[in-house]
């Protein structure tokens, strides 16, 4: 995988996370369509870690994400 795609799979698993963690377990969630499970987090959380993902920098906001005006 090309450092620049990996960097894109690493923003959207770090979008999906902050997601999750502020709809909480047990909602729907709007982009994936299924209800937040604890295990659903641990698996997104545990490729993101795999992919050199770094839980501190779980706030980034990437520019193709930003929802601010």
């Amino acid at each position: 995988m090309s450092s620049k795609v990996r960097e894109k799979v690493l923003s959207s698993y770090r979008m999906l996370l902050r997601h999750y963690y502020t709809i909480g377990v047990g909602e729907r969630s709007q982009f994936a369509g299924v209800i937040v499970t604890d295990r659903l987090i641990d698996v997104i959380q545990g490729r993101y870690k795999q992919l050199g993902g770094r839980m501190e920098e779980i706030n980034l906001v990437d520019i193709e994400f930003d929802e601010t005006d």
